[in-house]
């Protein structure tokens, strides 16, 4: 399939939950929007890889993706930058599935699979493979580390529906009797999910709001520009 955008994800979940409502504003606006998971999530400490694959569904329809999702079968808590094999396998599926912008994990991230994902997508847009077929821009979103923050988009009229996608993933995220505790099943992690888009949100100037940082901060011959008018 061709895209607009196209959504990388080191796990299911990753793209839902850090820049979700992003998702569903493009899509909502006509976009065509895919997802690409890297992994199954078979590390997960809580819940199954089927329960995984069947929320990540469910949660990409709810925020108006196309098609079916892809999931690559790399490993999860595997994944490596470094590694050829893992690279052809991304190169592969760009190369079959185009898309004019890739949104990938911010490479710095506590999470070593995060990195290793928004690595892998930095050396797959550069690679020869993908020569005509490479996406116009790659897009990075934040994930439990910050993130330079070079673009806003205002999510207000988009919470809900990030909220109810997230919601797919009740197995990772609520802490109930017998679960492992994790980062994301601490109740306090979805609100602070929902206070960092609104600190964004103030930031941008409206109620709520997702940031996320390009490869290199956009660089204007004039500020007439950022009026769309051209140098004199």
């Amino acid at each position: 399939m061709k895209f607009d955008a196209l959504f990388l994800a080191a796990h299911p979940d990753d793209v839902e939950l850090f820049c979700g409502a992003t998702v569903a504003k493009l899509a909502l606006a006509g976009a065509g929007i895919g997802f690409v998971d890297l992994t199954a999530g078979e590390k997960a400490s809580n819940g199954s890889v089927e329960g995984r694959r069947k929320a990540s569904i469910a949660a990409s329809r709810i925020l108006g993706a196309r098609g079916d999702r892809a999931m690559l079968g790399l490993p999860d808590a595997g994944l490596n930058g470094e590694d050829a094999a893992q690279l052809a396998c991304l190169v592969d599926f760009l190369g079959g599935n185009p898309s004019r912008l890739l949104f990938a994990p911010w490479p710095e991230d506590r999470h070593g699979d995060h990195v290793a994902a928004g690595e892998l997508a930095k050396k797959a847009l550069s690679h020869p493979d993908l020569d005509g077929r490479r996406p116009e821009r790659l897009v990075f979103y934040a994930a439990h580390h910050d993130a330079p923050e070079h673009i806003y988009v205002d999510v207000t009229e988009q919470m809900q529906l990030w909220r109810d996608a997230v919601a797919c993933y009740e197995d990772q995220l609520v802490a109930a009797p017998g679960t492992t505790p994790t980062p994301i099943n601490d109740p306090g992690f979805l609100p602070s999910q929902e206070e960092r888009r609104r600190a964004w949100g103030r930031r941008a100037g409206c109620e709520y709001a997702e940031a996320f940082a390009l490869e290199a901060a956009p660089v204007v011959f004039t500020p007439l520009a950022l009026l769309g008018e051209r140098a004199p």
